[in-house]
């Protein structure tokens, strides 16, 4: 790759973010893509908002003298986009959804990529009293064995909870913001159906975590 045709992602993923900033709610009416480009730029922002991340994570990771460990899960974000994409287009289809499954991942790719560093933003405060292990570790297995090796005391499990919710209320609301009316633009659904098709995959996950945790 060249030079100037990382300046031109890098460009146009910043082209991307500024409509999403400035549009949350109708930002794919306002980008106008067709099926192939909302997946390619859809999963380019993804990807390059999980750089983002790391960069956001840099001071964390001077402070706490830590490198980038191949049990940090979100090294393999591409992977966990298309799988996630999958689930919430089965979720759609079985909804009535009308949209192709690289329009789905498209739209899960930016509302994802843009959730992402607002997320890391929100969490900085124990990442940098913990470790951005608290951000970067999504597996469960690998997050409690992460907990395991650090004393928390009281006041350390108050804080947690605190800034993990307070990070999830806002985050929650982007998701709304973000993903309901996104995925209800692609597969041509209203925004309750948009919202039960994304909630219904993510509570299932949740059930397999707490079966086998």
């Amino acid at each position: 790759m060249k030079p100037s045709d990382l300046i031109k992602i890098l460009d146009q993923y910043f082209i991307d973010a500024k409509v999403i900033a400035a549009h949350p709610v109708n930002y794919l009416r306002e980008l106008k893509l067709d099926e192939r480009t909302l997946f390619v730029r859809g999963t380019t922002f993804f990807v390059l908002s999980i750089g983002v991340v790391f960069f956001l994570l840099i001071p964390a990771f001077w402070v706490h003298g830590r490198i980038v460990s191949p049990d940090m899960h979100q090294l393999v974000t591409l992977f966990g986009l298309v799988a996630f994409g999958i689930l919430f287009h089965i979720s759609f289809k079985l909804l009535g959804g009308s949209g192709s499954l690289r329009e789905t991942i498209g739209a899960y790719g930016f509302a994802g990529g843009a959730i992402a560093p607002v997320h890391a933003l929100l969490m900085y405060p124990t990442v940098l009293k913990f470790g951005p292990e608290f951000i970067l570790l999504t597996s469960a297995p690998s997050y409690q064995a992460f907990l395991a090796k650090i004393n928390l005391e009281a006041s350390d499990a108050v804080f947690i909870v605190v800034n993990m919710g307070a990070s999830g209320v806002v985050t929650s609301v982007l998701v709304f913001l973000l993903a309901v009316p996104s995925f209800a633009t692609v597969h041509g659904v209203g925004y309750a159906k948009s919202f039960a098709a994304l909630l219904a995959p993510v509570l299932f996950l949740l059930f397999l975590v707490s079966m086998f945790s």
